[in-house]
């Protein structure tokens, strides 16, 4: 039946419990007394339905039956509260969740909870997941300006990143696209994965998306982040943080990778070292498409990798940027037909195994060491040094073709 209370069903102390044992639907309940464990609300049936559930505490929500749900229309935040599940499955669905200001800090720990109509996160830690938690927001999530969410888990949702911040602080699957609409930020926390599980490549259009914190952003090459327009930049920071996928589209020219040593954001954890303190943050990014022309640019104290082979194809430029750096080339470089390498990275080391098939180019225009590394040379290529640049060429191997020429300084 129908339980149509204009006045709230309260749960105000640790033993209080509400049981859904029929095909109910009540009107109203508010929880304004934390949940002991097994208490709070207890759903026996596949019929449970709340119209309003207002929570300003904890609220514990067990199912006896994991097939269960609880069907709710508007779930209103009003202080910071925490809905618990036992984990034994069940879920929460709701239609709407209202969040006001950023008092009403919602945490879903060890529950599974949907939400029809789109979130907007506007403030910080407005949503946390912890525990064993999965999320589905079917309507979608738009981060604004001073959005954050704590992630964690599994998220089924479409997000728009329209300059909050994702917090990824322990191991999370995102199931849905992310768009990039505004300067955002990604924080992964240290020995975290976020795994984008999205049908759609991350584009980062012409705007700045950072990826920071020490962990992982794992995709593959349909999915990868995209650098697919002039002024875009990535830029990567912290020690440790790795990168599955990039491609750089084939119309880019001007589109940059930037590497930092270090960065924060309001997500926590996220904390500022020291950028002077002699130690190297190491990024490592796995595989690179290099359909366009690519700026990697290097910031002081840092060391990229790429872990495995990059082709450059044929009249396309990489460039290397930035100053007092390290890149390394884990697998071969290869330069097609008229491509050139330009380095304007001054104090910057390379290390690597350069291809170039032919006609090709390199251009130094800042002082620069290539250490440890092997370059063929095909026919007709060129190295051309600016008058205020040096290349310095340490444990090197050269094998060439035919006429290689030197010019400049």
């Amino acid at each position: 039946g129908t339980l149509l209370n204009g006045n709230a069903i309260l749960l105000t102390s640790a033993g209080s419990l509400i049981v859904f044992a029929g095909d109910t639907t009540v009107a109203l309940i508010e929880v304004t007394g934390d949940s002991a464990t097994g208490k709070g609300l207890r759903v026996e049936s596949s019929g449970a339905n709340i119209t309003n559930l207002n929570l300003s505490a904890n609220l514990g929500l067990t199912f006896s039956d994991q097939s269960y749900e609880l069907n709710v229309e508007n779930i209103n935040v009003s202080d910071p509260s925490q809905i618990t599940g036992d984990g034994n499955g069940g879920w929460l669905k709701a239609d709407v969740l209202g969040q006001e200001d950023e008092n009403d800090v919602l945490t879903l720990h060890d529950v599974n909870v949907s939400v029809e109509e789109e979130i907007l996160v506007d403030f910080e830690g407005q949503i946390v997941m912890t525990g064993n938690t999965i999320f589905d927001s079917i309507g979608g999530l738009t981060f604004n300006l001073s959005g954050a969410m704590n992630f964690n888990g599994t998220v089924t949702a479409n997000i728009n990143l329209s300059g909050g911040v994702m917090c990824v602080t322990d191991n999370t699957t995102i199931v849905g696209n992310i768009r990039h609409r505004a300067d955002s930020t990604i924080f992964i926390a240290p020995n975290a994965t976020l795994n984008y599980e999205g049908t759609n490549p991350l584009k980062v259009n012409d705007m700045t998306l950072a990826i920071q914190g020490g962990g992982r952003f794992n995709s593959w090459d349909n999915n990868s982040i995209t650098l697919n327009e002039d002024g875009g930049e990535l830029r990567l920071a912290d020690n440790a943080t790795a990168l599955s996928y990039l491609t750089y589209a084939e119309i880019v020219t001007n589109a940059v990778l930037d590497i930092e040593k270090n960065k924060t954001s309001i997500c926590p954890g996220d904390n500022v070292g020291t950028d002077n303190d002699g130690e190297l943050s190491q990024i490592l990014v796995e595989n690179v498409d290099h359909k366009g022309n690519t700026t990697f640019e290097l910031g002081q104290n840092t060391s990229l990798s790429f872990l495995n082979s990059i082709e450059v194809p044929s009249l396309r430029t990489m460039t290397i940027e930035g100053s007092e750096g390290q890149l390394n080339f884990g697998g071969t470089v290869t330069f097609k037909n008229s491509s050139k390498f330009i380095l304007n990275s001054s104090g910057s080391v390379l290390k690597g195994i350069f291809d170039y098939t032919g006609n090709n180019l390199l251009k130094v225009e800042k002082p620069i060491n290539i250490s440890s590394s092997t370059s063929t040379w095909g026919e007709n290529s060129e190295i051309n040094i600016s008058n205020t640049a040096s290349l310095v060429f340490t444990d090197n191997q050269w094998v060439t073709k035919e006429r290689l020429e030197k010019s400049g300084g």
